[in-house]
């Protein structure tokens, strides 16, 4: 196997959106899914070996993560502000606080194939300008897809991702119907004020969005 050149992976923008999912008996928790856009890239035939079929091809891609949790209430992006956690090994126990259910989800997608992505440490930097920086170490899993590469340990990558202020509401039962507006506003009021919220949207009949009232561009999220 071949060792992959990590630095072709380069970040050049990213993300953060808080949303709820069920835990269960009808209840909901706050998480956060992040994700970063890499520089596109090309690997040369030496590199790429079996990965690819054709030679000199250009990759665009992203690293995705979902599912973290912080502890207690949410105060929002300035709470996660200067915060560093650890993620341990044992998706069933955290020291630091955050719950993980069977881990923080994690992949990078190069050549149609997701590779899992394990976190391991993730640190949050300073948040202004409607950005939150963020700092990540990974251990990138090739071998578990056999795509001929040895898998990565420890790769640390970081850049500032811009927030995003409109909740989203991940149920698998309370579907995205007008029905149900007044029980997924029962979820959010578990977690969140809703008085800060404008009335919820379905967005693309695909799921509920709850918009942030001080944010300005909330307008673009009633696109039904």
């Amino acid at each position: 196997m071949r060792t992959f050149p990590t630095h072709l992976l380069v970040p050049v923008g990213g993300s953060i959106r808080p949303c709820l999912r069920e835990t269960g008996d009808d209840a909901v928790s706050l998480e956060y899914d992040m994700s970063f856009r890499l520089q596109p890239f090309r690997l040369t035939p030496h590199e790429a070996d079996n990965f690819i079929n054709e030679e000199g091809t250009e990759h665009e891609t992203s690293l995705e993560f979902q599912g973290l949790c912080p502890p207690g209430l949410p105060g929002g992006y300035a709470s996660l502000a200067g915060t560093r956690y650890r993620i341990p090994p044992n998706p069933d126990r955290s020291d630091a606080g955050w719950r993980l259910d069977g881990g923080v989800e994690g992949s990078v997608c190069l050549s149609g194939v997701h590779v899992p992505v394990n976190v391991e440490l993730v640190e949050f930097g300073k948040f202004a300008n409607q950005e939150l920086h963020a700092r990540l170490s990974v251990d990138i899993d090739f071998e578990y897809e056999n795509v001929g590469f040895r898998s990565v340990r420890n790769f640390v990558f970081g850049c500032p991702m811009r927030v995003e202020r409109r909740l989203v509401l991940d149920s698998e039962h309370v579907a995205p119907r007008p029905e149900n507006l007044e029980k997924a506003s029962a979820f959010m009021a578990q977690i969140v004020d809703l008085d800060a919220y404008e009335e919820p949207v379905i967005w693309k009949h695909r799921e509920f969005v709850f918009v942030d009232k001080s944010d300005q561009r909330g307008g673009e999220s009633r696109n039904r």
